[in-house]
């Protein structure tokens, strides 16, 4: 979390993997009503894609325990609390990489107009806004999609500041944790190439994953969105913006069972 004297909270979560004291965000916004500042505080259990908001209640105390509850009857039973304080607005979605991301401002209107900066500085794009709310309203909300199940990229990368790079890259998705889908790809880069020649990425919940190469075979990629259709959208770009012709080798959701190899500099694609 950082703030200014114009922001009073903005935050975001790379991973779900947390301990609620290193992700509780204390702000400093103070919406008062005729009964007393209104309480918000907001959960999630990091085996699940979505949150838990529970607003416009008269104390901080019934706020995190209503927000708790409400993830608990969700049955999970590693519900934890990322955010919690007083009023003002909450914007909060999710960036292409499938973080979760919320900003807490004093209006409406620089709650979307932060949501959107702070994405557009980190991502060069624009996140997913899944909820505008006003916390001052009493409200309980459960945003629930399903359960969380993560994907892994494997790659060779360069070898002694050569610049030569091996083009195959090992997807392995639809696992349970973070640890068993990067596990699972490092083992099979390791096997063909060699640990220390070998990195990796490592996505969840609700993204698409897209890997592409030029139409000569030189170079290769990806993209991660939280669509097939913006993770598409994404690479169009970036090879309209390098004056390259692509083509698409493999979509995948985050979400998908799956076991594979691919290579980016010998397998066919369809054309973009």
């Amino acid at each position: 979390m950082t703030t200014d004297p114009m922001t009073n909270c903005r935050s975001v979560l790379r991973s779900l993997a947390i301990t609620a004291a290193a992700a509780a965000a204390l702000c400093s916004v103070s919406v008062r009503s005729a009964d007393g500042p209104a309480h918000f505080a907001v959960a999630v259990n990091p085996a699940l894609v979505g949150y838990f908001i529970v607003s416009g209640e008269r104390s901080s105390g019934s706020a995190r325990k209503k927000a708790l509850k409400l993830c608990g009857e969700a049955g999970g039973t590693d519900c934890e609390l990322i955010m919690a304080s007083q009023g003002g607005f909450l914007a909060l979605g999710y960036s292409p990489a499938g973080n979760l991301r919320f900003v807490v401002e004093s209006t409406k209107e620089r709650a979307a107009t932060a949501f959107d900066q702070d994405c557009n500085a980190e991502y060069g794009g624009v996140c997913s806004l899944g909820q505008m709310l006003d916390l001052s309203s009493r409200r309980q909300i459960s945003e629930i999609s399903g359960p969380r199940r993560f994907a892994a990229l494997a790659f060779g990368i360069a070898k002694d500041g050569s610049g030569e790079q091996d083009g195959r890259v090992w997807l392995v998705g639809g696992k349970a944790t973070a640890a068993e889908a990067v596990s699972t790809a490092m083992q099979r880069c390791a096997a063909a190439i060699g640990e220390g020649n070998c990195g990796n990425y490592v996505t969840s919940g609700q993204t698409h994953i897209a890997l592409y190469r030029s139409a000569d075979g030189r170079s290769g990629g990806m993209q991660v969105n939280l669509s097939q259709q913006l993770v598409i959208g994404a690479v169009d770009k970036i090879c309209k913006q390098d004056g390259i012709r692509c083509e698409l080798v493999a979509l995948a959701a985050a979400l998908d069972p799956r076991e594979q190899e691919y290579d980016l500099y010998r397998m066919k694609g369809v054309p973009l």
